[in-house]
């Protein structure tokens, strides 16, 4: 049987803002945001899922001055027993922050980024021996240097990789559905992750969303509409569950970027 990432332990997310159609966007799609009630909808799916498991989830009040507060992955980087709270790259988006910030505190121990570097989330893979993080639009090199000072200390390893323009976040186009593997899309030069030791399943470029995934133990939630991901999954004797996300899309959103997520200490 195909070795698999354990489920998380707890969850921390936050309702879709009322704001919902201001959200910033247009990365993923050529359509912006324009359906609260399908934001919330697609949202539930994913808490249903975890709900399904015995998962418990602290869901967060939205904001309506914050459009979009949903994507809560985006404000710290977990590992283990220990939380980096993060600066967003996006100004506009820094004042989603403190309710997140605040609920991590009596969950883990909490580091705070400072000065001037800036750090999404979505650009982080933590993973049990490694963690790889990307440098993008919204995560710059003194941000990266913060988060190596604190993933050292977890001992993982720790690996940069330069996120292809075509895309806003690491794991919007790369993520790992078990220990080994890695989901990635067409269009990083061919030496990215050499040297990994990752055995490395490559979607279409035309299936590319479909590179976000969240392992759930066996079953791993993938996007509906991109079948290329659940090929994969299939392949390695996994479970894909397939969710509608195409109103999180249009928000340059993805699975994994509606939830925080963790996993116990190391």
């Amino acid at each position: 049987m195909m070795e698999h990432y354990p489920p998380p332990l707890h969850v921390i997310t936050r309702e879709v803002s009322s704001s919902w159609t201001s959200a910033l966007h247009g990365h993923f799609s050529n359509e912006s945001p324009n359906d609260i009630v399908a934001a919330q909808n697609q949202h539930q799916d994913v808490l249903d899922e975890f709900t399904t498991r015995s998962i418990p989830i602290e869901v967060l009040a939205g904001d309506a001055d914050s459009p979009d507060c949903v994507f809560v992955e985006d404000h710290a980087v977990i590992v283990g027993n220990r939380a980096l709270a993060t600066r967003l790259g996006a100004p506009s988006r820094r004042a989603e922050s403190q309710p997140v910030h605040a609920a991590l505190l009596d969950k883990v121990e909490v580091a705070h980024m400072e000065g001037a570097g800036t750090l999404d989330g979505g650009d982080v893979l933590v993973l049990p021996e490694r963690v790889i993080v990307g440098r993008s639009r919204r995560t710059n090199d003194e941000g990266i240097k913060q988060l190596e000072k604190f993933v050292l200390k977890s001992g993982r390893v720790f690996h940069v990789v330069d996120v292809p323009s075509f895309s806003l976040h690491l794991i919007s186009i790369c993520t790992s559905p078990a220990p080994g593997h890695l989901i990635i899309s067409e269009g990083w030069p061919a030496s990215t992750f050499d040297g990994f030791g990752f055995h490395i399943h490559q979607l279409p470029f035309s299936q590319s969303y479909g590179a976000n995934v969240l392992p759930l133990g066996e079953d791993i939630l993938v996007a509906e509409g991109f079948p290329a991901a659940s090929k994969v999954i299939e392949d390695l004797g996994l479970r894909p569950i397939p969710l509608n996300m195409e109103e999180i899309r249009r928000a340059d959103g993805s699975l994994t970027c509606l939830s925080l997520r963790f996993y116990g200490p190391d």
